[in-house]
């Protein structure tokens, strides 16, 4: 057991580890905080032993605690990627509670440059973007957050109870969170290419009066909207694959009025991208014309791996987000 190897090695740091992982899988969060303080006094810069006892006094409710501990395991540079975004997004959630918003958002935003996916870091922007009444970047982040929780949830059989329950949580919130966003800022689900969400309506008061039942009302189709781009001379497009997900019927425009059907090629889901292709380019805009000309024929494939790909990409490189995905609403300029 880990306790016999501490006994015969008293500093064995990884032992500690492993024990209050244990404890924690118990819920029993104090003696696993004994634990680790204790691996802290053998190895007081420990990486491994700081970013678990951050979360450790995070759950006891220790925000100063944890912010001291977490600031200390980031000024020793981890180079571990995932135990670097790990710490980030930890800090971040800190800052957050402590109301030092533009911390957060700053930190949140360096979790996202090594995980782009990491659902705390997203879930802290949009709590920190809406204290700071940005509704438009609560939502989106919120959006992100609630989707890459629901994809935790699917894992839920393997992981540790204190995994488990945790995620959970961050779900629950998320969901209840984008439910007073989209009211607090007068959005609708839709807006974002989001399903609508149903309220659930409060059955009245059971009375002795019986009443005729109506036939079930007619449910009308849902549509939505999200932003794309050309790609090439052939009319190709590509936009996120949520935005076109169980979509009966697609279509492709600069303006509500020059809508051109278009047919799915291909999804590439790791990375939320779909890519799609005008019917008929005569029907196209003058503007979107003019633009699919300038383009070339060849399309980058949306191979196994993704259309974003390591061999692709050099570190640094700049990238230029076209589109918005409130079109016309706001703005047609690139972002």
């Amino acid at each position: 057991s880990y306790k016999e190897m501490i006994r015969i090695k008293p500093d064995d740091t990884d032992a500690y580890l492993s024990l209050s992982g244990i404890y924690l899988k118990q819920g029993k969060v104090n003696t696993a905080r004994t634990i680790l303080a204790k691996a802290r006094q053998i190895a007081p810069n420990n990486l491994d032993t700081l970013a678990e006892l951050g979360i450790v006094y995070w759950e006891l409710d220790k925000p100063q605690e944890a912010l001291k501990v977490l600031e200390q395991a980031l000024s020793s540079n981890p180079e571990r990627p995932g135990l670097l975004a790990e710490i980030l997004a930890n800090l971040a959630e800190v800052y957050e509670k402590l109301e030092r918003y533009d911390d957060a958002i700053k930190t949140s935003k360096k979790a996202l440059e090594i995980d782009y996916d990491d659902p705390l870091a997203n879930f802290i922007l949009g709590l920190s973007y809406d204290a700071k009444g940005d509704g438009l970047n609560a939502i989106s982040h919120m959006i992100v957050a609630k989707k890459h929780f629901q994809e935790l949830k699917k894992n839920y059989a393997k992981a540790r109870k204190w995994d488990k329950r945790n995620e959970q949580k961050y779900l629950a919130n998320s969901s209840r969170k984008l439910r007073t966003f989209y009211e607090k800022y007068k959005f609708n689900p839709e807006d974002f290419g989001e399903p609508p969400i149903k309220n659930i309506p409060i059955a009245p008061p059971q009375t002795a009066q019986v009443e005729e039942k109506k036939p079930p009302e007619k449910q009308l189709p849902q549509s939505g909207t999200g932003s794309g781009f050309f790609v090439s001379k052939m009319g190709h497009v590509i936009t996120n694959a949520h935005v076109v997900q169980n979509c009966k019927k697609i279509t492709i425009g600069d303006n509500a009025n020059k809508q051109v059907p278009a047919e799915l090629i291909n999804t590439d889901r790791s990375n939320d991208l779909a890519l799609l292709k005008l019917s008929t380019l005569e029907m196209a805009s003058a503007e979107s014309k003019s633009l699919i000309q300038k383009l070339g024929i060849v399309v980058v494939p949306l191979a196994s791996k993704g259309l974003l790909r390591s061999e692709d990409v050099i570190l640094g490189e700049k990238v230029l987000v076209a589109g918005y995905p409130f079109g016309e609403f706001f703005s047609n300029t690139i972002k």
